[in-house]
């Protein structure tokens, strides 16, 4: 199961921070997964147009999409670039860093 952790909620002042946990599982079997974006950024957006880049500001490769009827984020099976990866979720006058990283669920913490 993907897990989504919010590290840092986003301030006007701050960047948000979320670590999003992909378990080796999923991405040993080539299969696709999705994950919700948290509260701390759909709060956040208060209803405004959130825009969705890699960290470095380019589109989202081939394979990631930002799903804006479900405010969640899909890695299709195709997806052919590594991890970790970095998405920037920009809103008005917020953000947040979502860092994407493949982690072996039996080594995390809770």
């Amino acid at each position: 199961m993907v897990t989504v952790d919010t590290l840092r909620p986003p301030v006007t002042t701050a960047p948000g921070l979320v670590a999003v946990h992909v378990p080796t599982e999923i991405v040993e079997k080539g299969t696709g997964f999705s994950f919700a974006l948290p509260d701390s950024i759909t709060q956040a957006a208060a209803g405004s147009a959130l825009v969705v880049t890699l960290g470095n500001g380019q589109s989202l490769p081939a394979g990631v999409q930002y799903n804006a009827a479900n405010e969640s984020v899909d890695v299709a099976a195709t997806y052919s670039g590594g991890f970790p990866f970095q998405i920037i979720v920009n809103m008005d006058l917020k953000k947040s860093l979502l860092v994407i990283s493949v982690s072996n669920a039996a080594n995390r913490k809770k």
